[in-house]
């Protein structure tokens, strides 16, 4: 969602925000205002405005009560915790979020509390906006749109808790219980497909603004639902931790049905939105700051922040960006990535040296794109990589003072992708496959791919890529393909677990590269354990609601 206004953001705060008291659980919230929330929910004006409120918790830099908590959202926590634990990155520094690279998080992780307590504080306000909204005297045509808007932000945020915690409290009322237990998966998931369902069926072609949620955006949700939970139960994910916490067992689920029911849903998707596969001569636009008219052509739904200096703003030094100092817009090399990762690129894949790269220094240059300039970094060094030739390189951010007014030390107003029509595609190939439609799904690979051949290497045809990277197990080439195409996005600790792959993948990386990425992987693998697929329930949570049982292991 687009970042609104500060003095907008303070009346949605003050408006649809809730209280966060010290003692009582963060699930049971109570809004409050300046204004009786009886007497504002009145206007479809008023109801476009909580909308707003519940949007704005994706990405949010305050939790109720004035706390910091932008380590538990995209505003920067997300990244650890969604890209972690994978073969992707590691972390050589010592920080507060480097422990979800590391594998060694806790229940007093700051990240998880924030993650917990931001994400529902968004279904607190879809909660309490889907309350009202159902006598209000606004246009039926509105009151369906909102609804579905609302029931799909509701939807979204539960579904990053399951995906990280497995059942979690349950509540569909303003008021819920604050002393409510965990629920299982299959209660969770009800809801959740539920609401992307009706988001799907009764939401408009485009939302209510332009960065909202939409039909589309709703379908490629719920069927990258039915993937996970197919997979999750076709490999018996998390099964032996069943007899310790049982709530977290896909035993309920069909596997066949979902994957059928993904197929209609993601080809729906594909084949009748607008969206579309931008050409390779601009896919860099998908990770760059200044492009962000691109960026919709192909991203169904993006964690989106202005460009105005007095809004709030993402952090370099947390983003897959290359590294360097703030004159560079650069990061600080938080996030490491691993030799593995680049081997599994051929020469000839444009995404290879994109992804990973040097830092950048002394002669480094400027290219400009779109009129935006931007420091072009030094090329990683590739099989040997060295502290300073070694960084992820994804998003490039323009160089301060030439597109946002954010010019100081680590903001920066850069687009983070969430859903890409690419990803979507991928997702239906999954479908395709088990329902026994494997060259179809095939020849979404291939396109894929197409669109990622190094111009600087004509001679590497689409027929030597798909050579290269061919598997005969379809699914361990899809993956592949979801990691070189996906990777730096938020989806790789995801698709490792609920393909039962995460143990192997982490022990089996070789320890590579320079002396410090060699012990950030060696810490990662020492670390790992197999009961981690589910973050630990926060310690805080536990301390106020006894009926908080605990996932195994933790």
């Amino acid at each position: 969602m687009k970042k609104i206004a500060t003095k907008y953001l303070t009346i949605i705060v003050l408006i649809s925000t809730v209280i966060s008291c010290q003692d009582t659980p963060f699930l049971n919230q109570v809004p409050y205002s300046f204004t009786s929330p009886g007497n504002f929910y009145k206007t479809e004006s008023d109801f476009k405005m909580a909308l707003t409120g519940c949007y704005e918790a994706l990405n949010t830099y305050q939790i109720t009560g004035n706390v910091w908590g932008p380590d538990g959202t995209y505003a920067r926590g997300l990244y650890y915790i969604l890209e972690g634990c994978s073969d992707n990155v590691v972390s050589i520094n010592s920080f507060y979020s480097s422990d979800f690279e590391k594998a060694t998080y806790l229940p007093t992780s700051p990240n998880l509390k924030f993650f917990w307590q931001a994400y529902y504080m968004g279904i607190s306000r879809c909660n309490y906006l889907l309350d009202n909204i159902e006598s209000a005297n606004i246009s039926p045509s509105a009151k369906i749109q909102i609804t579905a808007e609302t029931r799909f932000m509701r939807a979204f945020y539960y579904q990053h808790l399951a995906q990280g915690f497995g059942g979690v409290p349950l509540s569909t009322s303003a008021t819920p219980d604050n002393k409510a237990p965990r629920a299982s998966l299959s209660a969770v998931y009800e809801l959740i497909l539920s609401d992307f369902d009706y988001a799907y069926k009764n939401s408009s072609t485009t939302g209510i603004n332009k960065s909202s949620a939409n039909k589309w955006t709703a379908g490629a949700y719920l069927g990258t639902a039915y993937n996970y939970l197919a997979s999750c139960k076709r490999y018996n994910v998390g099964a032996s931790l069943l007899a310790e916490c049982p709530l977290n067992s896909f035993e309920w689920v069909n596997a066949d049905s979902m994957s059928i029911k993904a197929v209609a849903v993601l080809s729906d998707v594909v084949n009748n939105s607008p969206y579309t596969l931008l050409p390779q001569t601009q896919y860099t636009y998908l990770f760059r700051e200044a492009t962000k008219a691109f960026q919709y052509q192909e991203c169904l739904f993006l964690s989106e922040w202005s460009d105005d200096a007095a809004d709030s703003y993402s952090t370099n030094n947390e983003l897959f960006t290359p590294n360097g100092s703030s004159t560079y817009a650069g990061s600080n090399g938080r996030h490491i990535p691993t030799v593995d990762l680049f081997k599994s690129y051929i020469v000839g894949d444009f995404r290879r040296d994109w992804n990973i790269t040097g830092n950048f220094g002394t002669g480094v240059v400027k290219e400009t794109v779109e009129k935006v300039e931007y420091w072009v970094p030094k090329v990683s060094s590739l099989g040997v990589p060295n502290n300073s030739q070694w960084y992820t390189g994804k998003f490039r951010l323009a160089v301060p003072g030439t597109y946002s007014s954010h010019g100081l030390n680590v903001s920066n107003s850069l687009n983070y992708p969430l859903m890409r029509l690419a990803d979507v595609k991928l997702q239906l190939a999954e479908a395709l496959y088990f329902t026994k439609e494997e060259a179809s799904a095939r020849t979404i690979l291939t396109e894929i791919r197409q669109r990622v051949l190094d111009p600087a290497k004509p001679t590497v045809t689409i027929t030597a890529l798909n050579t290269a990277y061919y598997k005969a197990d379809f699914i361990q080439e899809l993956l592949d393909e979801r990691r070189r195409e996906l990777c730096f996005e938020s989806k790789r600790r995801i698709d490792l677990i609920r393909f039962d792959k995460t143990t192997s993948v982490i022990q089996n990386l070789a320890l590579e590269g320079y002396s410090s990425v060699q012990t950030g992987t060696q810490t990662l693998k020492d670390n790992w354990k197999y009961y981690k697929i589910w973050l630990p329930i926060p310690q805080t949570e536990i301390d106020l609601n006894a009926n908080l049982v605990k996932n195994a292991g933790w």
